[in-house]
């Protein structure tokens, strides 16, 4: 009893779509798309439409009585997004769409090379951290883990772009 039926019908696939020609369009535009490996790029494309049916076929399991933990099958679509992205991104050349976008990271490529590597480390690591806590269901491993994936790779490319790389 989130929102009314027709916005649950309607307005969330709706939404949904727009997220996705959202990430086609600005993938499609990025000025240095040559460097975007082939597979990933399909993988981009793909990720929103996956994620879109499971949640909305949850969202209609919800609405026709099925107990349907919402906490766990975000853990779990979370946990292997970040598994498959850290299998992914440190393959990724410099581009706009994929990857840790850092002004450092964009202005050298050696730095956009070991920021991707070790986010892709850290990534793996928050995916499996996801699928454990899908048993949990803790909202401070989510934060933590969140943070995880944001600071430790941000602070670290800084770090070698004050190293001069």
């Amino acid at each position: 009893g989130w929102s009314s039926k027709p916005m649950a019908v309607f307005g969330i696939p709706f939404l949904l779509l727009l997220i996705h020609l959202f990430c086609v369009f600005f993938t499609a535009n990025d000025p240095k798309r040559k460097n975007i490996n082939r597979r990933i790029f399909t993988m981009v494309l793909w990720l929103v439409p996956v994620v879109s049916v499971i949640t909305c076929m949850s969202i209609y399991g919800l609405a026709l009585g099925m107990d349907i933990d919402i906490g766990v099958i975000v853990n779990i679509m979370v946990g292997i997004m970040f598994i498959i992205l850290g299998n992914y991104v440190h393959k990724v050349k410099q581009n706009y769409t994929v990857g840790m976008k850092l002004p450092w990271t964009l202005n050298s490529e050696e730095n956009w090379n070991r920021t991707n590597r070790m986010t892709g480390w850290i990534l793996i690591l928050s995916g499996l951290l996801f699928l454990m806590n899908s048993l949990l269901l803790k909202t401070e491993i989510v934060f933590a883990v969140i943070l995880l994936v944001i600071l430790v790779p941000m602070i670290y490319s800084f770090i070698l772009y004050k190293k001069g790389i």
